[in-house]
């Protein structure tokens, strides 16, 4: 019953050190005569499941201790693999909206010199649009013969 809880303990965990300390009496409980089964089990669970594809381990554990050094390996390289995979969605996120603000700019630009004072609602009108609409405003500027040609309206 006690192994079953750490299970879904385990299962249920977020935090680095309780996934350790849970690995870690999963393991002295697996390490108990009768247990090969399990033991067995469990280390092709923590194979496939744990382990990094590109790393494989060949998972038989000396000591509750070892496994928590590899398991805390694994963790940290998946912490450093998320970080950079955020740092790069921000920093396409920000590419973007830097993209996107120029093109606002240039379009009300482009409208205000065509057209002159622009009615209110417009410039927010452009800047609210995503950078797909912006570059067709652009383009459609040169010829338009009103606001309402340009928004696309």
């Amino acid at each position: 019953m006690t192994a079953l809880f750490k299970l879904f303990k385990l299962e249920k965990s977020r935090d680095k050190g309780d996934i350790l300390s849970i690995v870690e009496k999963l393991i002295e409980w697996l390490g108990e005569p009768g247990q090969a089964e399990l033991r067995r089990a469990f280390t092709v669970w923590m194979n496939r499941v744990m382990t990094p594809p590109d790393e494989p381990w060949d998972l038989e554990f000396e000591s509750p201790k070892e496994a928590r050094e590899m398991l805390s390996k694994t963790m940290e390289k998946w912490r450093r693999e998320a970080r950079e995979e955020g740092l790069r969605e921000g920093r396409e996120e920000g590419r973007e909206e830097g993209v996107k603000s120029g093109l606002s700019l240039v379009v009300v630009r482009l409208v205000e010199d065509r057209f002159g004072d622009l009615p209110p609602g417009v410039v927010e009108k452009i800047r609210g649009s995503d950078s797909a609409s912006l570059m067709e405003m652009a383009r459609r500027v040169l010829a338009a013969q009103s606001i309402d040609q340009v928004l696309g309206g």
